[in-house]
């Protein structure tokens, strides 16, 4: 089997397709880790009205838990880092295959078209439904009209550095399709130049050829990197701040260094041939135990920064932040390369659905968790059941949407 045939799987989706040669496949827990990171930013969502943090959530309800603070700050540290390295990860294979013009058409179609749809139509839900709540209104079509037509008239004032108001034009969590189609046109162009500087069959082989696993160099390097990066950016912009470039795209400064770099490592892992042939990354256990201890100090740090704000405390934040998402990566990837590496129904279900699954939700757990505010029930454990209402029910229904709706849509197409 060529190497390229490894990543058929992919198909050029941001959430790749199982297929039915796993033994064939060694690559097949890629599958597996991206439906749960998508799952995790669910749990996310859905916890966010039941935070003490300082979110602007969509649905701000009377009951909170310590619990989803932490559950939130670690899941910032490594979910979209992760997805942006696999998808950097297929990126070579992908162009390799298809050519930059269907390439860069294909990406544009998986990509932008959600994006346009999502950002002009489920998007706007959204903030209606906190104008309704924090206004004392009702739910209503004619309102939600005039509103989502003001909504499309602000598009049209272009703008450019950090968001201002809640009112204000968003990409909501479409921010993560629109990024990664710029990484996917600006890598294309990278790539292209490369490519006139070397022979293609060279090119071919250096990047086909290669064959070694991740080494402690490499990754304390990456690590080294990724600290002086944030710690620039948060040294100058704050941590949550999110800015606009024209209403094209949305970004945390602060984490738009880390996507670039595991975007980035991603591509240098495939070059080199991480994961294939038993060349996953080692060690498990070791890196196991330093994720724990890094867990018990990123979130001291994370309070310490609360009270006290200095250049040596925010540098020492950054290097936790850094090698705590990087020993995220190594646990998931090393584990689920092991132990993870066949496909179950359940993983093929979730495998098949999980981009539609992230595209649809988050619409669908403010409005249950807008609906679940108004109760007034004063149970000690009320915060809870609404958590797993929220969750449960938005994964039912972004599972059967996707999977009775827009998957029996497309097939009939």
């Amino acid at each position: 089997m060529h190497s390229n045939d490894l990543y058929s799987l992919n198909d050029e989706k941001l959430m790749a397709n199982p297929t039915n040669s796993d033994l064939n496949n060694p690559l097949v827990f890629f599958n597996h880790i991206r439906y749960l990171m998508i799952l995790f930013v669910l749990l996310c969502h859905s916890s966010m009205s039941y935070s003490n943090l300082p979110i602007k959530w969509y649905v701000v309800d009377s009951g909170s838990s310590q619990f989803f603070d932490i559950y939130l700050l670690l899941c910032d540290v490594f979910v979209m880092t992760i997805l942006f390295f696999i998808a950097g990860y297929f990126a070579i294979p992908s162009l390799q295959r298809k050519g930059t013009a269907a390439f860069l058409k294909n990406k544009f179609k998986r990509l932008g078209v959600p994006l346009l749809l999502g950002v002009t139509l489920l998007g706007p839900i959204m903030p209606y439904i906190r104008k309704v709540q924090f206004s004392t209104g009702d739910i209503s079509f004619s309102s939600y009209f005039w509103f989502w037509i003001g909504y499309l008239k602000s598009a049209g004032h272009i703008y450019v550095g950090p968001t201002v108001s809640k009112g204000q034009f968003s990409h909501f969590y479409f921010w993560y399709l629109s990024l990664l189609l710029a990484f996917f046109v600006v890598f294309c162009l990278l790539y292209k130049v490369r490519s006139k500087r070397l022979h293609s069959s060279t090119l071919h082989a250096q990047i086909g050829n290669t064959s070694s696993a991740p080494t402690l160099k490499v990754l304390l390097l990456f690590g080294i990197l990724t600290t002086v990066g944030f710690f620039t950016v948060i040294t100058f912009v704050p941590d949550r701040q999110w800015y606009t470039i024209g209403n094209l795209l949305f970004f945390q400064p602060t984490r738009l260094v880390l996507y670039i770099s595991y975007f980035s490592l991603g591509i240098y892992a495939y070059s080199k041939k991480w994961f294939i042939n038993g060349n996953a990354p080692r060690f498990f256990i070791f890196w196991l135990l330093i994720c724990g201890l890094l867990i018990v100090g990123y979130l001291a740090m994370s309070r310490v920064l609360v009270e006290e704000r200095s250049t040596e405390l925010l540098f020492l934040f950054s290097l936790i932040r850094s090698f705590l998402c990087l020993s995220f990566l190594i646990v998931f990837t090393s584990f689920a390369s092991r132990f993870w590496n066949r496909s179950s129904k359940v993983d093929k279900g979730f495998s098949e659905n999980s981009y539609n699954i992230y595209i649809i939700h988050p619409p669908i757990v403010v409005l249950i968790q807008y609906f679940l505010s108004s109760w007034g029930l004063d149970w000690e454990n009320i915060v809870w059941i609404k958590f797993g209402l929220v969750t449960v029910l938005s994964l039912t229904l972004s599972y059967g949407v996707s999977s009775y709706l827009i998957k029996s849509f497309l097939r009939f197409r």
